[in-house]
């Protein structure tokens, strides 16, 4: 579930807020959920041969 936006960056100034979800491929800022989804999946059985990585959680910001 999604988060309003003034939980998520409550002191962020919405122009800016909008300045930088504009600059990546899913059209907004991330939230905490977008960070724990891949801790989740790197804690899972399923990532047991991923080792040594570097994973951006940037939603297409550095496209």
């Amino acid at each position: 579930m999604r988060q309003a936006r003034y939980e998520r960056h409550p002191h962020l100034p919405e122009e800016f807020e909008a300045l930088l979800a504009g600059q990546t491929a899913l059209g907004r800022v991330g939230d905490p959920d977008d960070v724990g989804c891949m801790v989740a999946s790197l804690l899972s059985d399923d990532s047991r041969w991923i080792n040594v990585q570097t994973i951006e959680i940037g939603g297409g910001y550095n496209i």
